[in-house]
């Protein structure tokens, strides 16, 4: 690629994150000339088509006409990276069960660098959702799933968390203050799972608990189940929560046994 390598003190080559800026800015933005993103990242035009060019020679870009898009390679490395992950394989099935026992949206989410990314979701016949897709990341305080993994973390992990990623607001309802997510983080720890109520999407709310490794006794993974708001009153949430914890019970047996 075009320009100077030469990195910062950490040792980071410029050019190969100049790409990935390039990549975040279509994964956004969807198909765009070499002018558009020139214009939108500030680089010479020459600059930007030699950068599109050798991601296109990567297979991580294609070209349609004059604009370029992402591939469906990211696709295939995101899919064999999920193959490998112990819990994905342990869970999918009973995910699958629970999402036609409870009729709703079932999701599995794990952390990684202190963001929710969910790696698999099973619809009932009632789910009702806004459609995130596979290998979404999103900020751990805004979801059910991403608070109940945030609570099996130590404060200190939480701080560094919140020091990363901050607290943005979502909706009206998004917690924006450490002090309110330490209290909510205590609540889940005491209660076993995290509630969702309109935090990242209005209209939605959720529940999730965790699935714990006992050898390490950290969580690998979490469940939630979400759907509209006016569907998961108290009573439903409490039913909800029995079929949760029977679900990862099962998958817990599975994942620290077999």
């Amino acid at each position: 690629m075009a320009g100077n390598d030469t990195g910062d003190s950490e040792g980071e080559i410029t050019s190969v994150l100049r790409g990935f800026e390039i990549l975040e800015l279509l994964k956004n933005s969807g198909p765009m000339t070499v002018s558009e993103v020139s214009e939108e990242l500030d680089l010479p035009w020459s600059t930007t088509h030699i950068y599109l060019q050798t991601l296109v020679k990567s297979s991580s870009v294609i070209r349609t006409d004059n604009e370029y898009d992402l591939s469906y390679m990211f696709l295939h490395y995101g899919g064999e990276y999920r193959q490998r992950s112990a819990i994905f394989e342990t869970a999918r099935k009973k995910i699958d069960e629970l999402a036609q026992e409870t009729g709703e949206i079932v999701d599995l989410g794990v952390e990684e660098d202190g963001q929710r990314v969910l790696i698999y979701k099973s619809e009932g016949k009632e789910g009702i959702y806004d459609n995130p897709p596979i290998g979404e990341y999103t900020n751990m305080h805004w979801t059910a799933l991403g608070k109940v993994l945030l609570a099996q973390q130590s404060d200190e992990r939480v701080k560094q968390i919140v020091s990363q990623h901050g607290l943005p607001q979502a909706t009206e309802y998004t917690i924006t203050k450490e002090s309110t997510l330490f209290d909510r983080l205590d609540e889940i720890r005491e209660r076993g799972f995290a509630i969702e109520d309109e935090e990242r999407r209005l209209g939605v709310k959720g529940i999730a608990a965790p699935i714990l490794d006992q050898s390490s006794e950290e969580a690998p993974g979490a469940l939630s189940i979400s759907g509209p708001k006016n569907r998961f009153h108290d009573d439903r949430i409490s039913e909800l929560a029995e079929y949760l914890n029977e679900s990862i019970n099962i998958i817990e047996l599975k994942y620290n046994y077999n």
